[in-house]
């Protein structure tokens, strides 16, 4: 029997959980020949994910804005949260890389909270990467 060895980059781990901040993990062995499977490990969490800020920007051009950030982290997604005219923010898509683009919709000011991508679709202060704070519109 030939054992191998398996490691999952961190970029195909499944998004962090909201709640805990962490990868949660679980998996199952199958053969090569694929007509054998184990059953499903015991669930793993690993050590909670630290989070710091990065500086970015939001640009309007036209009917467009436009949200930019850094990072520090090598993650391959992000969830953006936008709020317009002082509202709170709520999810509005997810960003694979570094930048993400919207239209904008007759509004006076938007706020962009770009935060890592969470199993769970909400505002997770834990997990902010950038926060634009009101950027004016007009």
């Amino acid at each position: 029997m030939i054992v191998k060895k398996a490691i999952i980059p961190k970029n195909e781990l499944p998004p962090i959980d909201a709640d805990s901040g962490s990868y949660v993990v679980r998996y199952r062995i199958i053969s090569e020949d694929k007509n054998r499977t184990s059953q499903w490990s015991p669930t793993f969490v690993t050590d909670v994910v630290t989070v710091s800020s990065v500086s970015g920007a939001v640009q309007q051009s036209s009917s467009i804005i436009n949200v930019v950030w850094g990072s520090n982290l090598d993650m391959p997604r992000y969830d953006i949260f936008v709020g317009y005219n002082g509202a709170t923010p709520t999810f509005h898509g997810t960003a694979e890389g570094h930048s993400y683009q919207f239209l904008k919709t007759g509004t006076v000011n938007v706020r962009v909270i770009v935060q890592i991508e969470s199993s769970s679709k909400t505002i997770n202060n834990n997990l902010d990467i950038y926060n634009s704070g009101l950027v004016s519109l007009v």
